[in-house]
């Protein structure tokens, strides 16, 4: 029973430690006009980042592996 403790809570960490480092890339934009992005978020995200930023800005192309809208709170919630 102690040893399944023991790897219980090392999974446990390292599900913590893959979490935290997967949030540690993550951008928040604000602002942006409900359902601009169409259906795809992703691109939509791939060309505004360059365009808020500027190209000369870039060395690179930005990598998106995901993009998602956060929801909004309603008023009087």
């Amino acid at each position: 029973m102690q040893t399944l403790e023991k790897e219980n809570a090392n999974l446990k960490d390292r599900v913590d430690d893959a979490e935290n480092r997967s949030r540690s890339h993550n951008l928040r934009f604000i602002g942006v006009p409900e359902k601009s992005e169409g259906g795809d978020v992703v691109a939509f995200m791939g060309q505004l980042i360059p365009l808020l930023l500027g190209t000369d800005q870039l060395s690179i192309v930005p990598a998106i592996e995901m993009a998602h809208r956060s929801p909004t709170s309603t008023s009087g919630s």
